[in-house]
């Protein structure tokens, strides 16, 4: 049980920092995804047992896959990759622009992919 509050407590914080990256307040994400503010603030702490249609009415509002709020919590990602995937997520739209065309360039150097 530990874990999977742990597992709860992670997507929340997921979906924490995503609302404030959009300067959303938790009123703003309820509206957006039909739910309803204390709702909100009860799956940010991880006080809340997450159903499937509850977090999909959540990536829809963010305009995400579920995936993407699921993050490293469930689907292991490497601890770089994730590591990327948060300061990427929680920076303004021109930085994040400017990291995808700085990423690609890298990417495409000598073939990328560690080479």
């Amino acid at each position: 049980m530990a874990r999977a509050h742990a597992i709860q407590k992670a997507i929340g914080e997921r979906i924490r920092q995503r609302r404030l990256s959009l300067n959303w307040s938790q009123e703003t994400l309820a509206n957006k995804a039909g739910l309803h503010a204390k709702a909100i603030g009860r799956i940010e702490t991880g006080n809340s047992n997450l159903t499937v249609a509850t977090l999909s009415k959540l990536a829809n509002a963010f305009d995400l896959e579920m995936g993407d709020l699921l993050g490293r919590s469930l689907r292991g990602d490497s601890t770089n990759v994730a590591e990327i995937h948060q300061l990427v997520d929680g920076a303004k739209p021109d930085i994040q622009a400017l990291f995808l065309r700085l990423l690609r360039g890298v990417m495409s150097w000598e073939g990328g992919r560690g080479r």
